[in-house]
């Protein structure tokens, strides 16, 4: 249920400056017009614009809001009381569950406007994430095995390059001391 009284706020100058959205920002200029609220200009946000007490929290057709972000909460709704709104937080997985869920009791989703192509859309999505990340698993199984393994020969030069380097600073050290 929407307030018939309730008007579309605006933007103060949102015709005048291409750069200003749509979006109500309070006008806080000391010679504006619309917040003194004078006759011919814009309406502003004011609490007389509310809803009466039993109608707040209800959509268009009377039905209570509900918001979900688990499956759990989808339990003890009735579709003839109850529309539901799926939490922005879900993630895609969860919220395919929750959709077919909804359907099957029958729920209404307000933020999703076609819960049928938005879940094959989904699937799809899914679908090639899977594909491409078992396809980036075996490139680097491949790369694993073409790597050579390190050569012992060449582990043993470096522990003698060692000793050799140890004893060129001991020498130095003897030198540097007499």
């Amino acid at each position: 249920m929407t307030n018939p009284n309730k008007p579309e706020f605006r933007r103060e100058d949102r015709t005048k400056k291409v750069r200003l959205k749509g979006r109500w920002r309070r006008p806080k200029g000391i010679h504006s017009k619309m917040r003194h609220g004078f006759r011919g200009r814009a309406p502003v946000v004011n609490p007389g614009y509310k809803l009466a007490d039993e109608l707040r929290g209800l959509d268009k057709e009377g039905k209570t809001i509900v918001y979900i972000s688990t499956i759990g909460d989808i339990g003890g709704l009735k579709p003839e009381n109850h529309t539901i709104i799926i939490s922005s937080s879900v993630g895609a997985k969860l919220r395919l569950s929750i959709i077919e869920a909804a359907s099957k009791s029958g729920l209404k989703i307000v933020n999703i406007r076609n819960p049928v192509s938005y879940s094959d859309n989904v699937k799809k999505q899914l679908a090639e994430n899977k594909m491409f990340k078992e396809k980036l698993k075996k490139e680097k199984e491949a790369k694993q095995k073409k790597k050579p393994e390190p050569k012992k020969e060449a582990s043993e030069k470096t522990e003698e390059e060692k000793k050799e380097e140890e004893r060129l600073e001991k020498e130095k050290v003897l030198t540097q001391r007499t």
